[in-house]
């Protein structure tokens, strides 16, 4: 045997602390807590493998300290072991840094508040400080990390893919919404390729932390609770949905929205959410289900009593006396037991129900015992090698089915074109519209002049053997037209004017408030729209065009008073990345500042070059080859669409080639 080189241990060790994305950005903004910060910003790019940035207002590294602040097993979290029974931070082996060193480039500035500037100092893999400079960042510390995984192939291959990357993106989110609502005073931003994809303010408790990334509609079916024992010592409180809420906002499919926290750390205690799910589906929903409630549960219990060293990400605890217990293999007669409990809960009219319920299902399965048995007894008379297909009896079904909607169509029919009639029949307006044949003469024979002497600007000669130039000529300039780049720009301008994006509803609608706008005048314009709509209409969704073509369903939440409304984002175009508040605070942008009455005047950055995208694949779609009436068509609708103004399509490419100059009459 040989003992492993130092740089070997090192980087194996390393690789089993840090495994992903996500566990960089817990590591650092634990370390973030851990020095007491109220603001942390989490900036990514290329999904966190080009670069990882966690910025923090924390106490930031005293100068004594910075050359072993990375070197592992260097920390000023606890001194012995002993140290982990009274344990009150988040880190405490002094690993973070260091093994973030040996997997990627790391960058560290850093500034307490004795200091007069901060410092950047850039460190080696072993943690090791290679050079420092001074630097204009204020109080606090910056950690960043390059090339994520460089000396790691086969792990940096594993998240090659969209989905995997995307997946990432989506634990860093769900990891932050887990520590801001923990935290209801702290800040957080995060940033993916400059994007905006999550922001919390500061708040005054869990309700409001809770409220703000699940929305009013599901924290109006929550309540809370607390519970103490004093002879255990545990504390717990939370929320939890109550027994006659509407299930369908406070339950999802997967535990994404389950928040266990034991000691101020986000927890995966399996055993835990079992207990929660079991009751809920239990007292709540009243039958096994596979959905997961959504519910906060605190527990603070002596630290004597809690192993946090158990993973490496440290994910999961060891509870010593553990209060919540369950036997996962519940006897028959535990169960049989439960179930006779619940049916006397149950009233006269759901009993009845259920036993209607039972009655079918027993009906139905001896029909099917009756129809197999039948089918069994058929098969030796036809052929004993022959089997009968599944597909058979289902099409058979299938037919039985059809029969009597096929015989009903005929009812169905004359009962929708009923309908169709009434609706037709009803608030017709008739208006009297001025009208004289010889004006409209008139003016088409101006309008047919007007496009003659257009066409007899450019006059078409014909298409070369490529299907993308069209030789023309105008009265100083023989030249090359690309009918693609023109159609293109016209189906640019048509999306930019007209298309509306569709708005997909949010699963936690996002409340508007002065500060995630950081200013007041985006909300004032937003409640001129609403008074404009209910002038018109009544209606508590906003109405104007400049936010619905733009994929925006706001909604206005009438409180007590009109001074106590607000609004919120109930849905949003889902089909642009990352797309949200900062888009809409564009769209607004446009309207203050510009006096924006079109849509097409205020679509933001990011909906244009969707759009361009949109026209140029709608654009590819044409036929190779276009007739000669197809190309006059092209340019007479881009000399009545463009005029002078656009000679280009979307990438900026011009629509003619100059070939030659034409000699002047003499």
């Amino acid at each position: 045997m040989k003992q492993l080189p130092a740089a070997t241990v090192r980087l194996l060790s390393s690789s089993q602390t840090i495994t992903s994305v996500v566990s960089v950005v817990k590591e650092l903004i634990e370390n973030s807590l851990d020095a007491g910060a109220t603001s942390i910003d989490v900036k990514l790019e290329n999904y966190g493998f080009d670069k990882i940035e966690v910025r923090d207002n924390g106490e930031g590294i005293k100068a004594t300290d910075a050359p072993v602040m990375a070197v592992k097993y260097y920390t000023s979290k606890i001194n012995s072991h002993e140290d982990l029974e009274n344990l009150t931070t988040y880190g405490f082996r002094g690993e973070a840094l260091g093994s973030i060193c040996c997997v990627a480039e790391v960058l560290i500035t850093t500034r307490t508040a004795a200091d007069n500037f901060s410092t950047q100092y850039v460190l080696d893999g072993n943690g090791h400080i290679i050079s420092q400079k001074p630097s204009h960042l204020g109080q606090g510390t910056t950690v960043t990390a390059f090339r994520l995984f460089k000396n790691l192939p086969v792990r940096k291959q594993f998240y090659s893919t969209a989905k995997k990357c995307k997946d990432e993106i989506k634990k860093v989110l769900d990891l932050l919404i887990s520590y801001g609502i923990l935290k209801p005073d702290l800040r957080i931003l995060f940033i993916h390729n400059k994007a905006v994809i999550w922001q919390k303010t500061r708040v005054s408790d869990h309700k409001m932390a809770l409220m703000s990334v699940l929305g009013t509609a599901v924290m109006g079916n929550m309540e809370s609770f607390q519970y103490h024992s004093e002879e255990s010592q545990i504390y717990l409180s939370g929320f939890l949905p109550k027994h006659d809420a509407d299930h369908s906002f406070t339950s999802l499919s997967t535990p994404e929205r389950s928040f266990i926290f034991i000691n101020n750390r986000p927890i995966h205690q399996k055993d835990i959410l079992k207990l929660i799910r079991r009751y809920y589906n239990l007292k709540c929903l009243k039958e096994s289900t596979r959905l997961y409630p959504i519910f906060l549960l605190k527990i603070d219990v002596p630290t004597a009593n809690v192993d946090v060293n158990l993973t490496p990400d440290k994910s999961q605890v060891l509870l010593q006396n553990k209060f919540l217990t369950e036997n996962s293999k519940t006897s028959l007669e535990d169960a049989t037991l439960q179930i006779e409990e619940l049916w006397k809960t149950l009233s006269e009219e759901e009993k009845l129900k259920y036993e209607e319920r039972a009655a079918k299902d027993l009906e139905r399965y001896n029909r099917q015992i009756k129809r197999a048995t039948e089918q069994e007894s058929q098969i030796p008379l036809q052929d004993s090698r022959k089997k009968i297909k599944p597909s058979s009896s289902w099409n058979l079904a299938q037919r039985h089915k059809l029969k009597p909607s096929l015989s009903n169509q005929p009812k169905l029919d004359e009962l929708f074109q009923s309908q169709t009639e009434k609706k037709k029949n009803q608030n017709i307006k008739i208006v009297q519209i001025p009208f004289s044949m010889e004006n409209f003469k008139k003016n088409f024979e101006k309008h047919k002049n007007f496009e003659l002497e257009e066409k007899d600007e450019l006059c078409l000669i014909h298409n070369l053997k490529f299907p993308d130039a069209w030789l023309v000529t105008s009265k100083t300039e023989v030249m090359l037209l690309n009918p693609y780049r023109v159609e293109e720009a016209l189906l640019f301008k048509r999306l930019l004017e007209n298309h509306k994006l569709p708005a997909e509803p949010l699963e936690k609608p996002i409340i508007l408030t002065e500060s995630l706008f950081n200013g007041s005048h985006y909300l004032e314009i937003l409640y001129k729209m609403t008074e404009d709509d209910q002038r018109s209409s009544a209606s508590t969704y906003l109405s104007d065009p400049r936010l619905t073509a733009n994929g925006f369903k706001i909604k206005l939440i009438p409180g007590v008073s009109i001074a106590e409304n607000y609004l919120e984002i109930e849905g949003m175009a889902n089909c642009l990345p990352f797309y949200g508040v900062m888009d809409l605070k564009e769209i607004l942008n446009a309207i203050f500042n510009k006096n924006a009455k079109e849509v097409f005047e205020c679509r933001p950055r990011k909906v244009i070059s969707y759009l361009e995208g949109e026209a140029v694949r709608l654009s590819r779609q044409l036929p190779m080859y276009l007739s000669k009436e197809d190309i006059q068509d092209i340019i007479c609708r881009m000399k009545h669409q463009f005029g002078n103004e656009i000679k280009g399509c979307v990438h900026g490419r011009p629509f003619f080639h100059h070939l030659t100059h034409l000699p002047e009459d003499t």
